[in-house]
């Protein structure tokens, strides 16, 4: 039987606090967040969301673009044993109202990117609030400015909810290809099974696994693979807001390149792009990658000759 090194997602970042607090875990532009800092920030969401009377097995959804936030968010929400439910940002308004409807999420955190799509929630369903993350043109009793919940330092300490391992971690709609979209409960075992076949196919140890995240975060194999692995490794995540264009993919290999990153986690349509691409030259020559994880998708036989071909 497979032995866990941890039981929820706290477990970890008390873990990394405690044995490499100065240790950077969050890289997002220049943005650098240490485990420490990483624990109290998730300590302040975890403290703002009991203030406001979320409860264990509450459901708390996240209509986020990629950063920090979002997975600071993850982590909070799972601390006092409430369930995220990362959406996804792709969704129409009444696309959302449905999804928000079906699991019953008491609170909502938006991006202000997604404030045309999200505004209406308030009157579409039960929430109780939206805590807008970022710049939003709505600020009430209802609506609430993110940064201004850092600013406040009178909220009670929350203790951890005491989790085990099959409990829910988090809740991730599918695409609804055969219907309305459904929700699939993943426990903390689920994730963590995950993480732990993902090292031992790879051979990465702890500290060593660096990964950069440009898929959307909302997406299972993002978030097991490219968010909390790195985390649960204690290697460091590089966080990609977002990619539309081939300037915005230089980006990533930029990053790629400047993190050291030493897995790099991909789905076909990436392969497929790279394995056909001019790179620079000094991309093979410095980059420290050491293996490549493809999800979502099948990946051609086709894709993969011309992939190795190119990155043997």
């Amino acid at each position: 039987m497979q032995n866990y090194k941890f039981n929820c997602f706290y477990d970890v970042v008390t873990h990394n606090a405690n044995h490499k607090p100065n240790k950077i875990i969050i890289f997002e532009e220049d943005l650098k967040i240490t485990n420490l800092q990483f624990k109290k920030y998730i300590d302040t969401i975890a403290n703002y969301l009991s203030s406001i009377g979320i409860k264990p097995n509450d459901k708390v959804a996240l209509v986020m673009s990629n950063s920090w936030q979002f997975v600071v968010n993850i982590f909070a929400i799972s601390k006092i044993g409430a369930i995220p439910v990362p959406v996804n940002n792709f969704f129409k308004s009444d696309e959302l109202a449905y999804v928000i409807n079906d699991v019953q999420a008491k609170l909502l955190f938006s991006s202000g990117k997604y404030l045309a799509e999200t505004k209406d929630l308030l009157i579409k369903t039960n929430i109780d609030q939206i805590v807008w993350v970022d710049d939003s043109s709505i600020e009430n009793e209802k609506n609430i400015n993110y940064d201004k919940i850092f600013d406040k330092n009178d909220y009670v300490e929350c203790g951890a909810h005491p989790s085990t391992l099959d409990g829910i971690a988090s809740i991730l709609y599918t695409s609804g290809t055969t219907g309305k979209p459904k929700g699939a409960m993943l426990t903390f075992r689920n994730i963590f099974s995950n993480c732990e076949g993902v090292m031992k196919v790879m051979k990465a140890k702890d500290g060593q696994a660096c990964m950069i995240c440009y898929l959307p975060m909302f997406h299972a194999f993002t978030l097991t693979v490219t968010v909390i692995l790195p985390i649960y490794t204690n290697s460091g995540l590089v966080v990609i807001r977002s990619i539309s264009t081939k300037n915005d993919f230089k980006k990533v290999l930029k990053q790629l390149l400047l993190k050291r990153c030493k897995y790099f986690a991909g789905v076909p349509e990436i392969f497929n792009a790279m394995s056909k691409a001019k790179l620079p030259w000094y991309f093979h020559w410095f980059h420290n990658v050491r293996g490549f994880i493809c999800g979502a998708a099948p990946l051609s036989e086709e894709i993969i000759t011309r992939f190795n071909k190119s990155f043997k």
